[in-house]
C-alpha cells in the first residue's frame, strides 16, 4: 500500500511539472515577463495647454537615425502607414532640452506601472539637444486635445536611463523610465518581456506613437533583421513616435521604438530590443 502511494505521488508530481512546462512553452514566456494591466475606459478631461498644442500642430517631433548594419536584409514588403488608434496606456511627452531651451519637442512613452512611463533614452538626453530639463507626460490623449492625466516633471533625478547611454549613446542603451510624482491607477499598463527569436519572428507586432498627428496612431508588421539588441519592422514611422511600444497580443512589449526611416540610407525603423538587462532595469525603475 505504501509503495502504491509513493508511486501515485511520483506520477502526480511529474504530471504537475509537465503541465507547468507545457503551459510556459505555449505562452512563449519565461521569468522575464511583466504582464499588461487593462482597465475600463475613462474620459479624458484634462486640457493640454495651448503652448503644447501649438508644438504638436507644428510637428516638432523627435527623430533619430542609426547606421544600418552591413548584413541588413531589406524586406520586399511596403511600409505600413500609421493610422489612428487609441490606447489610454499611451503617453504623449512634451519635452524641453538644455540646448534648445526656448522650444518644445515631443515624443512618446507608455505606462508600465501606475507611476512609471517607459520611453527611449534619447527623449531624456538627445545627441543634438542635450539633456531634458522638463518633461510633461500627457497620459491617454485620444483624438482630441484632452488627457486623462497630465504631469510636468522638472526633477531630472526622476528620469532613469542607463549611464552607458549618456557615455556612449549606443542604440542598445536607448531606453529608460520617467517616474511620475502621482500614481495613475485608472489607465492600466503595458506588459513587457524578454522574448526569443522564434517568438519575435513568428508574430505580428504593433507600434503605437503620437508622431506628427494630434491623435495616437498605430501600424502592424512582422519583424526582420532580429539582432541581439534590436529588430526592424516595415512601418512608416514619423518624428515623435520615438519611445513608443512595439508589442503583440494586446500589450506584451518586446521593444521600444527608437530609430526612424529615411530611405535609402535608413530603409526601415527599429526598436531597442528588451533583453534581460533591459528588462531588469525597466522593472527596477518601475518599482523605485
Amino acid at each position: 500500500e505504501d509503495s502504491m502511494k509513493k508511486l501515485f505521488s511520483f506520477i502526480l508530481a511529474v504530471t504537475i511539472c509537465l503541465g507547468m512546462a507545457i503551459s510556459s512553452s505555449a505562452t512563449g514566456e519565461n521569468q522575464y515577463v511583466e504582464h499588461p494591466v487593462n482597465m475600463p475606459d475613462v474620459p479624458a478631461t484634462v486640457p493640454i495647454p495651448l503652448e503644447h498644442q501649438k508644438v504638436i500642430a507644428e510637428g516638432m517631433g523627435i527623430d533619430l537615425f542609426k547606421e544600418v548594419p552591413e548584413d541588413f536584409v531589406a524586406p520586399r514588403a511596403s511600409l505600413a502607414v500609421m493610422t489612428p488608434k487609441n490606447d489610454k496606456r499611451l503617453v504623449r511627452l512634451v519635452i524641453k532640452f538644455e540646448k534648445n531651451p526656448d522650444t518644445f519637442n515631443y515624443g512618446t512613452g507608455f505606462m508600465i506601472g501606475p507611476d512609471a512611463v517607459a520611453t527611449a533614452a534619447h527623449n531624456m538626453n538627445h545627441p543634438r539637444y542635450g539633456k531634458a530639463t522638463s518633461i510633461t507626460c500627457h497620459i491617454g490623449v485620444g483624438s482630441g486635445m484632452n488627457a486623462i492625466h497630465s504631469e510636468t516633471i522638472t526633477d531630472t533625478s526622476r528620469f532613469y536611463r542607463p549611464v552607458s547611454w549618456d557615455d556612449t549613446q549606443a542604440y542598445r542603451y536607448d531606453y529608460g523610465v520617467i517616474k511620475l510624482k502621482q500614481a495613475v491607477t485608472s489607465v492600466g499598463s503595458f506588459g513587457f518581456g524578454v522574448y526569443s527569436d522564434s517568438v519575435l519572428s513568428s508574430n505580428t507586432f504593433t507600434l503605437m506613437g503620437y508622431g506628427r498627428d494630434a491623435y495616437p496612431s498605430a501600424a502592424s508588421s512582422t519583424l526582420s533583421n532580429i539582432g541581439t539588441n534590436d529588430f526592424y519592422y516595415s512601418i512608416n514611422t514619423r518624428g515623435g513616435d520615438s519611445g513608443g511600444p512595439v508589442f503583440y497580443n494586446n500589450g506584451y512589449v518586446a521593444g521600444i521604438h527608437a530609430y526612424g526611416t529615411a530611405p535609402p540610407q535608413y530603409p526601415l525603423p527599429s526598436a531597442t530590443r528588451i533583453t534581460s538587462e533591459v528588462f531588469n532595469n525597466l522593472k527596477a525603475w518601475r518599482y523605485k
